[in-house]
């Protein structure tokens, strides 16, 4: 896959609390991850030192650790679980010494593809599978974590899964995919409870990005600032063509999506 550069804009002085601040985006595959994570970035948030590069289905990108990606995929398969796979996940399946060994993993991958920004943006899928642990990890680092869930219609998510024939195993019912939306929102929200969180609307974002951008950013997440060194109007006109690229691309997925699901014959180009 090919490798993104990534935007390492840093906010204006005061405008951020004292402590570093790392939005955590925690949602299901298929859901809008990608693109609130990469509308963050543009409005100032630093993303990984290496990105996990576009992808059939994921044309503009994922804006994500590609070190990450792999690691979580690593430990899934060491607790016996893969990332389509909905059961429980059992933490203690790990010894005391293991937990910590992959805690101070976490951080070290972290502390690496982030550096030390004021603020970051911080997406990967698997995450939710064990999002308290991850965010202990996290605080652990002296970061201030800012949980942000985006959410899709579950019915559109399992057809967009179903259509990733190159990843979505043969074997899985559409029974499997559903509880594997549900898994993942549950154990999102039930890990960001008591924390300063937001919530993201894949549908809000498709019809009007700014005004779900500006909900992203009000609090109780962060006060998001315009891309450092640049007028308003250059930084206005830099977060508008970024997002309005990410936008289009899922517009079209979301048009191609609801095509299938409301029974009508699929399209040749497969996600």
């Amino acid at each position: 896959m090919a490798k993104q550069s990534r935007s390492s804009t840093r906010s204006r002085p005061g405008r951020l609390p004292a402590k570093r601040v790392c939005i955590l985006v925690l949602g299901m595959h298929r859901s809008g991850t990608s693109a609130v994570t990469r509308i963050l970035n543009l409005m100032g948030a630093r993303l990984p030192a290496h990105i996990l590069g576009a992808s059939e289905g994921n044309e503009s990108g994922h804006w994500e650790s590609e070190l990450l990606y792999q690691y979580n995929d690593r430990l899934l398969h060491e607790l016996g679980s893969n990332w389509w796979d909905w059961r429980p996940l059992d933490m203690t399946r790990l010894s005391l010494s293991r937990r910590d060994q992959v805690k101070r993993d976490i951080q070290g991958i972290v502390d690496s593809e982030f550096g030390q920004p004021e603020l970051m943006v911080l997406k990967e899928p698997r995450i939710c599978r064990f999002a308290g642990f991850f965010i202990e990890s996290l605080e652990e680092m002296g970061l201030d974590v800012r949980p942000l869930i985006p959410f899709r219609n579950p019915l559109e998510v399992l057809e967009s899964l179903k259509r990733r024939a190159e990843a979505w195993p043969d074997h899985l019912s559409d029974a499997d995919a559903a509880l594997l939306w549900l898994v993942h929102v549950l154990e999102a929200e039930k890990a960001s409870r008591g924390r300063p969180r937001a919530f993201s609307s894949y549908e809000e974002l498709l019809e009007d990005w700014r005004a779900g951008a500006a909900n992203v950013a009000a609090p109780p997440t962060v006060a998001l600032s315009s891309i450092a060194g640049a007028s308003r109007t250059v930084a206005a006109a830099a977060l508008s063509r970024g997002a309005c690229a990410t936008m289009s691309e899922m517009r079209r997925k979301s048009r191609s999506t609801r095509f299938c699901a409301a029974g009508s014959a699929k399209p040749t180009k497969r996600f």
